[in-house]
C-alpha cells in the first residue's frame, strides 16, 4: 500500500489536516537488515516515510551500532535511547539436549502449571518436533511460526494470548516482544 502511494497520500491528507502526530516504527532495525537483502521495497517505502515532517519513533531491541549507523542515514536527526533488557520476570535457561529433555521439560511446565511460557525453537522443523513431543507427554501447548498458515498462527496466538492454553512452541517469528503481563 505504501509503495503504491495511496497511503502515502492518505498521511500527506492528514498533516494538512494535522491529525497526524508521529509515524511510529516498530522493529525498525528490519528497516535496514531486511531492505538491504530481501526487501528492497520496504526500505524505499521507509526512506519516503523519513521524508515525512513530522516526528517519527523507531522501536526495537536489536539494535546493534552497525544496524543504528545505517538507520542514520535514513533517518538524520535520529537520537537513539538505550535501556537494558533486563526483566525480573523473565527466566531463560540453556541446556543440552540429553535422551530425558522433553521429559524433563514435560516436568519443568509441570511445576509451573498454569503459568505462561514461551519455548523458542531455531527452526519451523523444530517447533514441530518439540511440540509433537509435548502432545505426546500429555502436555497441551500450541504451536507458531511462519511456515503456518495465517488462520493458524492467529488462533494459536490467541489461545496462548488468552490462557486458553498455556504453552507455545515457537520460532523468531512469533517475536521478543510478546505484551502479555505474565510472560
Amino acid at each position: 500500500m505504501l509503495e503504491e502511494g495511496e497511503l502515502i497520500n492518505a498521511l500527506y491528507q492528514l498533516i494538512e489536516k494535522e491529525k497526524l502526530e508521529r509515524i511510529v516504527f516498530d522493529e525498525a532495525h528490519t528497516i535496514v537488515s531486511w531492505g538491504n537483502t530481501f526487501r528492497p521495497v520496504y526500505k524505499q517505502v521507509c526512506e519516503k516515510l523519513a521524508n515525512i515532517i513530522v516526528p517519527k519513533l523507531l522501536l526495537s531491541a536489536t539494535v546493534t551500532g552497525k544496524l543504528e549507523a545505517a538507520l542514520k542515514t535514513i533517518f538524520s536527526a535520529l537520537t537513539a535511547l538505550r535501556t537494558s533488557v533486563f526483566r525480573e520476570n523473565l527466566f531463560l535457561e540453556v541446556k543440552e539436549r540429553t535422551n530425558k529433555f522433553y521429559d524433563e521439560v514435560k516436568d519443568f511446565i509441570l511445576e509451573h502449571k498454569n503459568e505462561s511460557g514461551i519455548i523458542y525453537c531455531v527452526l519451523p522443523k523444530g517447533v514441530a518436533t518439540v511440540h509433537a513431543e509435548l502432545l505426546k507427554r500429555g502436555v497441551e501447548s500450541v504451536k507458531y511460526h511462519g511456515q503456518l498458515s495465517e488462520d493458524v498462527r492467529v488462533s494459536n496466538h490467541t489461545k496462548w494470548f488468552n490462557d486458553e492454553c498455556h504453552v507455545i512452541v515457537a520460532n523468531s517469528s512469533f517475536g521478543m516482544g510478546i505484551d502479555k503481563k505474565d510472560v
